[in-house]
């Protein structure tokens, strides 16, 4: 049974080829993986760098909307407040005015 042995010895050299020929294959692969993952790489940090900017201008969006409705209250407090000191002022007015008359008729 001497053929048996033959047999053997070819299918470990076409198995030994298999596997020269799966090594060159993973090298090429791992050499274009490398390159792909390079590239995936890259566009995940594009990504991220998006989703950060996409994330500042979201909250910029957000501040300046807060801001937005914080300035308009206080431009209507403001309002408020500068018509309250504008009546003041009115009524401090008329009172000084009140004065200056009753003194000028007093000197009078």
């Amino acid at each position: 049974g001497g053929g048996g042995g033959g047999g053997v010895s070819d299918a470990s050299a076409s198995r030994h080829s298999s596997l020269v020929n799966a090594a060159r294959l993973k090298k090429a692969e791992e050499g274009g993986g490398l390159v792909l993952r390079a590239k995936e790489d890259a566009l995940a940090d594009e990504r991220g760098k998006v989703y950060e900017l996409e994330e500042k201008v979201r909250i910029m969006q957000e501040a300046a909307d807060d801001h937005a409705k914080r300035m308009q209250e206080t431009s209507r407090r403001a309002v408020l407040k500068q018509a309250e000191l504008r009546s003041e002022m009115r009524a401090n007015m008329e009172a000084m005015t009140d004065q200056h008359s009753t003194e000028a008729a007093a000197a009078a």
